[in-house]
């Protein structure tokens, strides 16, 4: 791979990584993940993406995903059947419901929304994500 581009690069690897059952793609409709999706496609690999329905990104951006790429499921994350909160089992978790049970909105520093809403889809599936390891210092060295 010495001397290829960074693109090339990519599609080499999507190529030489990719899963049976193919690729489950966290898609959350910003910039790295559309990059991520258009690689893939560069690279014929099979995949699936989905998005996160969290309840507070921006409508804009939900359309967004709707014209632009019909082909994302959009997920919509429930609470378990057997919940300890009788009155959330089976709901849609959401932003709203997620702040009064934690006692606090999340912050820089704790960051449960993500861990709830986002991280835990695509579990037994090779997961992509379009997370740029120059965006913290904590992502450069994983």
């Amino acid at each position: 791979m010495y001397g290829m581009d960074k693109v090339e690069v990519s599609i080499e690897r999507f190529k030489a990584f990719e899963p049976e059952e193919g690729y489950f793609l966290a898609f959350s409709g910003g910039k790295d993940s559309c990059v991520i999706k258009a690689l893939a496609d560069m690279a014929e690999v099979k995949y699936d993406a989905h998005y996160t329905v969290t309840s507070v990104d921006p409508p804009e951006l939900v359309q967004f995903i709707k014209k632009y790429h019909p082909d994302v499921s959009m997920d919509i994350p429930r609470y378990p059947d057997d919940y300890k909160n009788e009155k959330l089992r089976g709901k849609q978790i959401t932003m709203w419901n997620l702040i009064p049970e934690k006692k606090m909105p999340p912050t820089r520093i704790v960051r449960y929304c993500c861990a709830t809403l986002k991280e835990p889809h695509g579990e037994g599936r090779f997961v992509v994500t379009g997370v740029r390891h120059a965006e913290s210092t904590k992502r450069q060295k994983r």
